[in-house]
């Protein structure tokens, strides 16, 4: 990487990640043992280390030059005019500069990706309010752009992520309060939305079965604090209930019963259905069983769990059999895991059956592939 990356690209690091996780730049450095004859690669490979900038001019050492400036910055506006000037990243500017005009250059020099994590921090220093109409727009305008969202690789989960933190009106950790904007909450269960792309639907009859075991209801997904299982699997299945013309969805544990879970119902709406149902023990049987039993025509059941387990007297792939035989249908079995463990549905040497594991973007549209026969 030293001696690969882009100059521009490397000096633009150099000043916004200088330590990670316990280790700087110039710990790296020492491991590495870069050799380049690059007199600006050079330069920003010693301001890594020593924190001075000498021996080379270049277009590409700028960002460090403009970051230099702005330690010594003695006022909120310096540090402002400073980043719109050398399009510096936050991280280049000392901490008790970063107010408000800091904040708002910060949306002019920074990616979506940064849009997203401080949207709370913009609510906090008083930028993004309930009374400035124009900069919420523009807001609302970026984080539902399509074809930021994919240029800048927002993943659905980073939208699922701001929308938990930024609705609730304070940190994670509970530092920092702000009052959330309404159009910037819808904003952003839109954003989770267009994460996942353009979803071609299957076109086949759904059935969404989401497990509502105690478990579900425990632990984090993809260590996002607040979003437990039961909640991210609320939120994937909304996605196919969305796009499917025939779909709805059901609960389970080691019985099945409706959520009252609708294509209408607000991200947040679903959530809050799902987590409040939680019972029983985990019978991956049942949407298959109940299905059955009921004589509902089901071409494609989709599982979301926390992990592939099964706890009743019929294991899944043979409830699947039970319901083809009686009602004629060849359906398929999609199990979604979300979280990774070593057990299976889905048996791999059948080609009806698809098991699915995290909480990736790419996921609805492999699922509604291979619901209608493409993969």
């Amino acid at each position: 990487m030293y001696e690969t990356a882009e100059v521009d690209k490397l000096a633009l690091w150099a000043v916004k990640y200088k330590a990670r996780d316990g280790w700087s730049q110039a710990d790296a450095l020492r491991k590495a043992h870069p050799k380049t004859d690059d007199a600006a690669r050079n330069a920003v490979l010693k301001f890594m280390v020593d924190g001075v900038l000498e021996g080379a001019e270049a277009p590409a050492l700028r960002v460090i030059d403009g970051h230099l400036k702005a330690m010594t910055a003695q006022t909120d506006a310096e540090a402002a005019q400073l980043m719109r000037e050398y399009r510096l990243p936050l991280e280049a500017v000392p901490t008790h500069v970063r107010g408000a005009e800091v904040y708002r250059a910060a949306m002019e020099t920074n990616g979506l990706t940064w849009l997203f994590r401080n949207l709370g921090n913009l609510g906090r220093v008083g930028v993004l309010n309930l009374n400035d109409a124009e900069l919420t727009r523009a807001v609302v305008e970026r984080i539902t752009d399509p074809t930021a969202l994919k240029k800048g690789r927002i993943h659905p989960i980073d939208a699922l992520k701001a929308r938990l933190v930024y609705a609730q009106g304070q940190g994670v950790k509970g530092r920092g309060q702000w009052t959330p904007v309404p159009k910037v909450v819808d904003a952003l269960e839109d954003a989770f939305y267009l994460a996942f792309g353009n979803v071609q639907p299957a076109g086949t009859r759904h059935l969404l079965a989401l497990d509502v075991s105690g478990s579900m209801t425990c632990g984090q997904v993809a260590g996002v604090p607040g979003l437990t299982p039961n909640m991210a699997a609320a939120a994937m299945s909304m996605v196919a209930l969305r796009t499917e013309p025939q779909a709805f969805t059901m609960g389970f544990a080691d019985q099945f019963r409706s959520l009252g879970i609708t294509p209408r119902d607000t991200l947040g709406a679903a959530m809050k259905k799902a987590q409040s149902a939680s019972f029983g023990a985990t019978d991956c049987a049942q949407p298959m069983l109940w299905a059955a039993e009921q004589g509902v025509e089901v071409d494609t059941f989709v599982v979301y769990t926390d992990n592939e387990t099964w706890a009743g007297k019929v294991h899944p792939k043979v409830a699947l059999d039970r319901y083809a035989q009686k009602m004629g249908i060849q359906p398929k079995l999609i199990v979604v895991g979300l979280t990774a463990t070593g057990f299976s549905i889905a048996d791999p040497q059948r080609a009806d059956m698809l098991d699915v594991v995290g909480f990736d973007g790419a996921a609805p549209s492999v699922m509604a592939g291979f619901a209608r026969g493409g993969i």
